[in-house]
């Protein structure tokens, strides 16, 4: 379920994991991290680590999306 119905003990964990995750990796900027919950015992799992979308200079979706008209609405 998105957004997840989380716990505050859940939250500091995922958190605290996610940092953990970003500085083990020795990343920069920002990043989006992706956990699961397990639906029975609330076991949380990282799934991915994963760079924001045009968060980078170089990133494809403006552009092409103004190229193909998609994001101008016509």
């Amino acid at each position: 379920m998105i957004p997840a119905k989380l716990k505050p003990g859940q939250v500091r964990k995922i958190q605290a994991m996610a940092l953990k995750a970003f500085r083990a990796l020795e990343l920069s900027g920002m990043a989006r991290v992706d956990f699961f919950v397990e639906k029975k015992g609330g076991k949380i799992f990282l799934n991915e680590v994963n760079t924001i979308p045009d968060s980078l200079r170089s990133a494809c979706i403006p552009r092409c999306g103004k190229r193909a008209e998609f994001l101008s609405g016509s």
